[in-house]
This record gives C-alpha cells, structure tokens and sequence, in this order.
C-alpha cells in the first residue's frame, strides 16, 4: 500500500503496532460488520441520536477506521497504521453527513473520559470554533 510507504508506517511497526491504545474516530460512524474491523471496536455513542448505534451512515467513517486501525495480515482488504489498536467510533454526523461543533466538543470529552488516546475529527470545509 502505497500511502503506508509514503509515511513511513513498515519502519514505525518494527518498534510499535498500537497495543493498547483505542482511537476514537469522529465521524459518520463505523461499520462494525466490515471484516477488516472485526475485534477492533470498543464501545462508542452516537452524539447525533444520543443513542449508542454508531452504524455508518455514509462510508466515510468506516473509510477512516479501517486506515487507523483494521486488522492487518489477514488477506482482506487493507493493512492499518496501528493494527493493535482499538476504535472507538463516536457519531457526529447527521444523516447526510454533517457535523456540528457542540457534539465534535461533547465527543472529544467523552473519548478522552473513556479511555482513547488518540482522536481523529477528519472532515473538510468548516469554520473555526472555540469550543473545538
């Protein structure tokens, strides 16, 4: 894969894979189906719904899981940056995928108060606000 040549990922995994770190993603949320994904998910919430379905709604989520953490060396689909990782998935979005800052804030709390250590907001054309 190309894009992990392109930042040096191969080299990074002689000394770290991720074990024990969970990367909560902000986003559209994540198919927890996706064999790429399977036993990398720990428990999320879907901000939009206040609910905890944190199902996909767009494909984009699942897009950026799959590159921070999928299972990698099973002959499926991709190989990760941090295989040993765990995603945690946090809806932001509504249902044609627009997020709001209060809920980006909310999430960013949350992920950190249960236990990520990383955060990953990736989406483009917003303003600036202070809350996040």
């Amino acid at each position: 894969s190309w894009h992990l040549e392109q930042i040096g990922t191969p080299g990074a995994w002689d000394s770290v894979q991720g074990d024990g770190i969970v990367i909560a993603i902000l986003d559209t949320g994540v198919d927890a189906s996706h064999p790429d994904l399977q036993g990398q998910l720990v428990p999320g919430w879907n901000f939009y719904n206040g609910d905890s379905d944190t199902s996909d709604i767009h494909g984009h989520g699942t897009s950026v899981a799959g590159t921070a953490a999928a299972s990698s060396n099973n002959s499926l689909g991709v190989a990760s940056v941090s295989f040993q990782s765990k995603i945690m998935p946090m809806r932001i979005t509504d249902d044609n995928g627009y997020g709001y800052y209060s809920l980006i804030s909310q999430a960013i709390i949350s992920a950190a108060d249960n236990g990520a250590r990383v955060v990953n907001v990736s989406f483009h054309n917003v303003s600036l606000s202070s809350s996040v």
